[in-house]
């Protein structure tokens, strides 16, 4: 991939033309979604990926698919976000500034540095989160997809993926989302904006153990975390509380709802979804359609 093909890549810009489809990738597979139409019905395709050969995966794609323009959602560990102290410069040269600022706290080097930056709106914090993935490794993977004839314009990651989720609601929705073996992901979303993320450590097996003891441990550890989270929210953004807690959870999601409910006022409700990966793909795709109504 040119440079010229590269600078015009950002994690969340938009754009588009004809047929449309959302991409998830993992760590270990890729995800494929194509929304239903009058004449034909959805396609969702899951392909593994092995030990970061993509060829096959957009090769398998391409064939249920066909020729798309697509938007991709990627996982951790594809990328990592990096929260610094948004620099004392002009806006127009804040970008810039960023890469000295991150350049010793990731395991790139420089030159290898692809980045993109994002900020919670009416936030009275300083904090600004800067995604960093790797340039080469990007630069592989869009090729790979090209050769599919599978043209990748949008990047995104999980977190602003999922504001996708909320884009309609005018109240604040905090979301606990994992896809099985993962870190948990929480994050707070108000009318299609990301005013919050965190990820919850600890937590990538255990929602995945069945039992009643482990359970009632395991909703009792989140309720503390959601706690925390959403006090922090009040005081950050200065909004009014989340109106509801939302879980877009692979495993155990029925068992923890009844849980969290006795504990909160807000209602605790489950995303309907076959599973988070397909989710996630679906969201890439609303990406694409947003684009197209802006």
């Amino acid at each position: 991939m040119d440079k010229a093909l590269l600078q015009k890549l950002k994690f969340w810009e938009r754009s588009g033309p004809t047929q449309q489809a959302g991409l998830f990738l993992s760590d270990d597979h890729l995800t494929g979604y194509l929304a239903p139409t009058t004449d034909a019905p959805q396609i969702v395709e899951q392909v593994q990926v092995v030990d970061q050969d993509f060829q096959p995966a957009f090769a398998a794609l391409r064939e249920r698919m066909g020729k798309v323009e697509a938007a991709l959602v990627l996982a951790p560990p594809h990328y990592e976000v990096v929260t610094v102290e948004r620099p004392n410069v002009p806006n127009d040269e804040l970008h810039q500034s960023l890469l000295w600022l991150i350049k010793d706290l990731v395991q790139l080097d420089v030159s290898d540095i692809h980045y993109d930056y994002f900020i919670p709106p009416e936030t009275v914090s300083n904090k600004i989160n800067v995604v960093v993935v790797s340039r080469s490794w990007l630069q592989r993977l869009l090729l790979d997809a090209k050769a599919q004839s599978i043209t990748i314009s949008h990047i995104l990651v999980e977190e602003i993926a999922l504001s996708n989720l909320f884009s309609g609601d005018e109240t604040a929705k905090l979301l606990l989302s994992q896809h099985t073996g993962h870190e948990l992901l929480l994050t707070v979303i108000k009318q299609g904006e990301l005013y919050m993320q965190r990820r919850l450590r600890g937590f990538e097996q255990q929602l995945q153990i069945s039992g009643e003891t482990v359970a009632a441990e395991t909703a009792q550890r989140l309720t503390l975390e959601i706690q925390r989270s959403m006090d922090f929210f009040e005081a950050q953004s200065r909004l009014s509380a989340v109106s509801s807690i939302e879980l877009l959870l692979d495993d155990n999601g029925d068992v923890l709802q009844p849980l969290l409910s006795q504990n909160f006022s807000q209602p605790v409700k489950q995303v309907a979804n076959d599973n988070v990966s397909q989710a996630m793909a679906k969201m890439a795709l609303m990406e694409l359609q947003r684009e197209g109504l802006s």
